[in-house]
């Protein structure tokens, strides 16, 4: 059992970076229409069409994964490079193992045009749901910078 267990945790964690790689920013260099297809390929295979997304101070109203798609198409207007690292996050696994809740701290570290360095901590709580036997973001909550805690 905790064999399976932790593959699953694995399994989960593998779909959360992938979905950081695919929204980070590698230059000027990078093309944009491929950066876009990337991102919008990704988030239609990891986030769920119904997942609810609220980033403090990025997002308002009730913002779904076209939201984030349309945030991370903007980035390479603000950085040339740009990096979340997911750190230590915790993944609890529910007892069938169909839903998962991932809390901690995810750090962005970015560039911004012109040489200016920014680092960013923020709380951050995700729920992934096994839906048609692939983890899937249902619901991302990430507090503002200073924050400890992510709204639930």
């Amino acid at each position: 059992l905790v064999f399976f267990r932790q593959n699953e945790a694995a399994r989960v964690r593998a779909r959360l970076d992938e979905l950081a790689q695919a929204l980070e920013v590698h230059g000027p260099d990078q093309s944009f229409v491929l950066r876009a297809a990337r991102i919008r390929q990704t988030v239609h295979e990891v986030v769920d069409k119904r997942a609810s997304l609220q980033i403090a101070d990025l997002t308002d109203g009730k913002p779904d994964r076209t939201t984030l798609i349309e945030l991370a198409g903007q980035a390479p207007s603000v950085y040339s490079q740009a990096r979340i690292d997911l750190g230590d996050l915790t993944i609890e696994l529910d007892q069938a193992e169909t839903s998962a809740h991932v809390h901690g701290t995810v750090t962005f570290t970015g560039r911004r045009h012109g040489g200016a360095d920014e680092r960013d901590l923020r709380a951050v709580s995700i729920r992934l749901d096994k839906i048609d036997g692939d983890w899937r973001v249902v619901s991302l909550a990430a507090a503002a910078p200073g924050e400890t805690r992510a709204p639930e």
